[in-house]
């Protein structure tokens, strides 16, 4: 397992990701270090206006799944992390209080020994990208909730015979859309797989941006001069810049020797 200083370097670059500098300076002072559980939290109590329709009173939140995926957050001033787990659930736990307050829970049905999640954050609503293995072969589906609910919105298929792994927020010719990344099934003959996910049809925004090559494994975005842009990893090691106005990649920055799992974008001098 990771120490308490890793721990901390991950939240740290994940609160930069999302541009929370007053969140990031917190975790990266020096000092005593002490990591509090999510995987479980005791009874407490929640308020209607906060979850509007949940079960109101006082609950016991058990938390036995694996947490997958986690993305801080700022609502109200103050600091929220945003968690998802196997199971498909997602939570949203206050910082200071250290404290669940909400509670997403998807249909049931999963198994979870067959699963994936992971999330991203874009304005107040959480993109929860679950995959899970669904009679036999492999599906994926986009939970959208909303902050700081969270309340399901919208609940999106996969597109056909296609897998996503990994998910990022942006806006796209004006429009809300999540940045979808995977590959063609099956996997030792799939094509990697690039595609916009438009928020408000909730369907595929255009064309896929990339159809073809290897398995693509992350992304992230930034918005480079003013336009949205994405960059990804895969499996051929690449890492790539893609202009999502435009809907062509830019560039190769370079590659690495094996597959690229993870990718972060950050703001450092002012770029």
């Amino acid at each position: 397992g990771r120490t308490p200083a890793q721990r901390r370097q991950i939240l740290t670059v994940a609160a930069a990701r999302r541009d929370e500098g007053e969140l990031a300076t917190a975790l990266g002072r020096g000092g005593s270090w002490r990591a509090y559980r999510v995987g479980r939290v005791p009874e407490h109590t929640v308020r209607e206006d906060v979850m509007a329709d949940m079960t109101v009173g006082t609950v016991t939140v058990e938390r036995t799944s694996t947490v997958t995926g986690l993305v801080p957050v700022t609502l109200g001033g103050r600091p929220h992390l945003v968690t998802a787990s196997r199971d498909g659930d997602v939570g949203v736990w206050d910082l200071r209080e250290r404290r669940a307050i909400g509670r997403g829970t998807p249909p049931r049905g999963v198994d979870q020994g067959r699963s994936r999640m992971t999330c991203a954050v874009r304005d107040s609503t959480v993109l929860a990208l679950h995959w899970f293995d669904e009679a036999g072969g492999w599906s994926s589906r986009l939970n959208v909730w909303e902050l700081p609910g969270p309340r399901s919105v919208k609940e999106s298929a996969n597109v056909s015979g296609s897998l996503f792994v990994s998910v990022a927020g942006a806006t796209v010719r004006e429009r809300p859309v999540a940045v979808l990344c995977g590959y063609r099934r099956p996997w030792l003959s799939g094509a990697g797989l690039l595609v916009l996910w438009d928020l408000r049809s909730n369907r595929q925004l255009g064309e896929p941006l990339l159809d073809r090559g290897d398995p693509l494994w992350c992304v992230a975005v930034a918005s480079v001069g003013g336009r949205a842009h994405a960059v990804t990893g895969g499996e051929d090691g690449a890492v790539r810049v893609w202009d999502l106005e435009a809907g062509e990649e830019v560039c190769e920055l370079g590659r690495h020797e094996g597959a690229v799992r993870c990718a972060v974008v950050a703001s450092v001098g002012g770029r």
